[in-house]
């Protein structure tokens, strides 16, 4: 089982970082989930393992450096 939830949170990880590419180059509007999952190699189904819907992947990419320009302030 240990090793199912490394391979889940590497699976989170580079689902971050392709998103963040994703919007990136096409904004928020223009990303799509569809998009992020094939450059992730992975299925939608296991984007929706992680993540309740595009908002939601979002709010995850800008949640650390939201919080930490509120601490700056």
């Amino acid at each position: 089982m240990a090793g199912k939830k490394i391979h889940d949170s590497e699976t989170k990880i580079h689902l971050i970082q392709c998103a963040k590419k994703e919007f990136m180059e096409k904004g928020f509007v223009g990303a799509s989930l569809r998009g992020i999952c094939q450059k992730a190699g992975v299925t939608t189904g296991a984007l929706y393992f992680f993540f309740q819907d595009k908002e939601d992947l979002f709010a995850s990419l800008v949640e650390a450096p939201l919080e930490a320009l509120r601490n700056m302030m």
